[in-house]
């Protein structure tokens, strides 16, 4: 992957193991979903393949992760378009998004800030 990606993913682990503030963490976990989107979106894989396969399924995670920082980093909140209101199942993966749209959002609900490394695995394996 490139360099911007191993960069991006770099500061978060950091952030991950030192204490910080929620907005600190929230501006790290955007920048890195925002970077896997856009390392999809470079290789013209952000248009959803139906039916639904795990590429499909990994990189509109992903997007619906960066949508939630687009209006506010420090107050993310869900915006989801009831087509992908879904429950987003591959690897060892498994985020519902079927109830979360307007919702404030928290770590909880996508499994932990551990979450967007194993959304950059399954990308890389993907591709």
């Amino acid at each position: 992957m490139g360099e911007y990606l191993h960069e991006a993913f770099d500061r978060l682990s950091v952030e991950l193991e030192a204490p910080t503030t929620p907005n600190e963490l929230f501006v790290r976990y955007a920048i890195a979903a925002h970077t896997l989107y856009n390392f999809a979106k470079e290789r013209n894989l952000t248009q959803p393949r139906l039916p639904w396969n795990d590429l499909s399924m990994c990189v509109t995670l992903i997007k619906q992760i960066r949508n939630l920082f687009a209006h506010s980093i420090i107050e993310p909140k869900w915006n989801i378009t009831e087509r992908y209101r879904l429950l987003y199942e591959f690897d060892d993966i498994s985020i519902s998004l079927i109830d979360k749209h307007g919702l404030d959002f928290d770590f909880g609900q996508v499994g932990g800030p551990e979450t967007i490394f194993a959304l950059r695995k399954a990308l890389e394996d993907r591709i």
